[in-house]
């Protein structure tokens, strides 16, 4: 039996599945793929490490998102539990929000990019934060923006705190949880490594170095 650490990876498409597999893979975790189209798979869900919720539909009515939200509704209260790591990256942070009982999120301007060009704009990590702990550095950083969605802090859950925000209008970039070791949320896509600093990869290496232990 393998030595690895099992991550659930819950995405909206076995593209976005495979992309977030790879990297799991490549920093030494065994990805448990969760989509709309493999249902099959959440009998494994006992044998978790850790959790990645990666870019997905965040309307958990609809018909597409049953899967997604009767998972994440089985599998967060145990992840709570035990207090596993969880990163939320994309749409995923949108979801992860809303499992922590905040509101949907509100249509935003000026961050729609799409698959082939993502739109640029500076983000503010806050100084003391444990995303700024895990990055390096807080202060003034350029990711990319693929969203036409997100949240402000009306919508923000009350059990997690603004780790970073766009600087041009105050969307809500990055969210973590003050009551967990490691609970995280970033709606700018660190999966897309030519697109943000380098270090942001630490995100997804600490994810399953937390899994491991």
């Amino acid at each position: 039996m393998s030595n690895q650490p099992v991550i659930a990876i819950t995405a909206g498409s076995d593209d976005d599945g495979r992309l977030y597999s790879d990297l799991v893979s490549r920093c030494g975790g065994l990805p448990l793929l969760i989509t709309p189209d493999s249902i099959e798979r959440h009998d494994q869900l006992g044998i978790v490490g850790g959790l990645l919720i990666g870019n997905a539909p965040t309307d958990f009515q609809q018909s597409t998102s049953l899967v997604l939200r009767d998972t994440m509704s089985r599998l967060l209260p145990t992840v709570f539990e035990f207090d596993l790591p969880i990163i939320a990256v994309g749409d995923g942070m949108q979801s992860l929000n809303i499992a922590m009982g905040g509101q949907g999120p509100v249509p935003v301007s000026d961050h729609e990019g799409d698959e082939d060009a993502s739109t640029r704009h500076h983000i503010y990590v806050a100084p003391g934060s444990k995303l700024a702990s895990i990055v390096g550095a807080g202060g003034f950083v350029r990711v990319n923006s693929l969203h036409r969605m997100g949240i402000r802090d009306a919508q923000r859950s009350p059990k997690l705190m603004t780790a970073a925000y766009a600087v041009e209008d105050g969307t809500i970039e990055a969210v973590e949880s003050p009551d967990y070791s490691l609970v995280i949320g970033v709606q700018f896509r660190p999966d897309r490594p030519r697109e943000v600093p380098p270090n942001f990869d630490n995100l997804f290496h600490l994810l399953v170095e937390r899994a491991g232990r």
